[in-house]
């Protein structure tokens, strides 16, 4: 009578559990579908009888048994295991059949104990001592053969690469959040700035002041002694108030799993308003949706910069508004034009810088004056 073929056996029992596991995880990605559906529905659904909590039952049924079935076939697994473990009495020489004799060395070494055991006191570990490599300075592998292992003593073998084993411990190595670099805005440093509720806002703006003051004589008679007239005009200005908005779409689980997430994407977004709002403050051109910016004001002075360096430039801007009566409280100079200024010399090898223009606002708006350069 022939002995039954234990190892095709494990095969199959292999195979199934290889398929009851990916059945399992299947009806467990269903069921967290139907677990979300039913947390993002409404009170409506909060009851036992609703179809969003029956599907997600159900689901879970469905993944409970098949969790089950993979437990009694891992059972079935372990239990073969044991009937090939070599753990009876090596048989006679004389009822080995001869078709087993060859396998009879093998099997008498992995019974004498442990695999340890086994590679100590086996004549491979031995000839490799013998050899001297194990005390050499060599640098070249070798290989050599110390002990037999059955397939029940590797069932239960440990290793890296599944989470369900030493893979449990191994975690990533998370370094630090690295922002991306980010220009600071200055410009609001020299704006007052406030709140209105309203979509329109009105101020009164003066256009205009004729200085005749000069000595006036006293009057001899009712004809003389009359002093200068001066003349001051105002306007009314209207602004409209402009919405500048952006957004990120992020799901709530991702910003409840990440506390820093919510943290990060506010500081970007308001990092974006602060950029597109100080452009506009600049250089908006009031159409549109359009703030209207200081440059495109009226009455802007605009001075050359021909052969003046920079400084020079801005120097003369201000000399020019300070003998039309303003003063100037800052300068604002964009990043091209200062990386003209370094460059700008003499010196061989240096390229000339391209003309720009320096202009500052002679008007008085918010208790403010300011200057800028610009190119042209």
């Amino acid at each position: 009578m022939s002995k039954p073929d234990l190892k095709a056996k494990l095969e199959d029992v292999n195979a199934q559990i290889a398929s009851v596991e990916k059945d399992a995880q299947t009806k467990w990605a269903a069921f967290e579908e139907k677990r979300d559906a039913f947390a993002k529905s409404g009170n409506e659904a909060n009851r036992t009888d609703s179809q969003e909590f029956k599907d997600a039952e159900q689901v879970h049924r469905e993944y409970a048994a098949a969790c089950a079935e993979l437990k009694q076939l891992e059972q079935v697994r372990d239990g073969v295991f044991a009937m090939v473990a070599p753990d009876a009495p090596a048989p006679s020489a004389a009822t080995v059949p001869s078709e087993q004799k060859q396998q009879q060395p093998v099997q008498q070494e992995q019974a004498g104990g442990s695999l340890s055991e086994r590679i100590a006191s086996g004549k491979g570990y031995r000839d490799l001592v013998d050899s001297g490599v194990l005390g050499s300075d060599r640098r070249g592998g070798f290989q050599a053969k110390l002990a037999d292992m059955s397939v029940a003593e590797v069932k239960t073998l440990i290793t890296g690469l599944s989470d369900t084993s030493g893979g449990a411990f191994v975690f990533s190595d998370v370094k630090p959040y690295v922002a991306q670099p980010r220009r600071q805005p200055r410009l609001f440093d020299l704006i007052t700035t406030g709140s209105t509720v309203s979509d329109t806002v009105e101020y009164a703006r003066q256009t205009t002041f004729t200085n005749v003051a000069a000595e006036t004589a006293e009057a001899t008679a009712t004809s003389t002694g009359t002093k200068p007239e001066a003349t001051i005009a105002f306007e009314r200005v209207t602004e409209y108030v402009r919405t500048i908005a952006h957004y990120i779409p992020a799901t709530r689980r991702a910003l409840a799993d990440v506390g820093q997430l919510s943290t990060l994407i506010d500081s970007q977004l308001r990092y974006g308003l602060e950029l597109r709002l100080e452009g506009q403050i600049v250089a908006g051109g009031g159409t549109g949706e359009d703030l209207k910016g200081i440059l495109n004001q009226s009455n802007i002075l605009t001075q050359a910069l021909s052969t003046d360096s920079v400084a020079d430039a801005i120097h003369k801007a201000v000399t020019q508004i300070r003998l039309g009566t303003s003063s100037p409280t800052a300068s604002r100079c964009t990043r091209t034009t200062g990386s003209c200024s370094a460059s700008r010399g003499t010196t061989p090898g240096r390229s000339p810088a391209p003309a720009r223009t320096c202009t500052g606002r002679r008007r008085r708006r918010s208790l403010r004056r300011s200057g800028a350069c610009r190119s042209r």
